[in-house]
């Protein structure tokens, strides 16, 4: 029983930098997400998109309000 619990806590141990770097790698990914253009237009600015184009309410073309 002992060694059983012994090789559980080995392994756990050797798991932790694996899990620590994909740790580090989400929050990497989480923060490349929250930083893009966005797009909206002058006459709905509930509306909102990562791209320019036309606005589907009114055909406006949306104008770059900045970074998010």
């Amino acid at each position: 029983m002992k060694i059983k619990n012994m090789m559980l806590a080995v392994l756990l141990v050797a798991m932790l930098p694996g899990i620590a770097m994909a740790m580090g790698n989400l929050q990497k990914s989480e923060t490349v997400k929250k930083t893009h253009d966005v797009y909206t237009c002058p006459m709905h600015p509930n509306y909102t998109s990562d791209h320019p184009g036309q606005c589907p309410y009114c055909g406006m073309d949306l104008v770059k309000r900045g970074t998010q």
